[in-house]
């Protein structure tokens, strides 16, 4: 009978092991999604404002997508 316990509790960390990786999968292909549509990063002084705003917007996106998965 404690075998029958042991391989129920394998497969549940199993199962949950894999559900994260499956979110973490997600949560990259939206990432990588992101960066697909993104505009290049240039060093001119007239788009450098417009530029910090978008980084620092993302930066948010980015620290609560990282919050959800801890």
């Amino acid at each position: 009978m404690s075998g029958d316990v042991m391989n129920v509790c394998v497969n549940v960390k199993a199962k949950s092991f894999h559900d994260e990786l499956q979110d973490t999968l997600q949560q990259l292909s939206e990432i990588d999604a992101q960066l697909a549509t993104s505009q290049p990063v240039g060093g001119l002084p007239e788009t450098a404002k417009k530029q910090l705003e978008q980084f620092q917007v993302n930066d948010v996106h980015f620290c609560l997508v990282q919050e959800q998965c801890l």
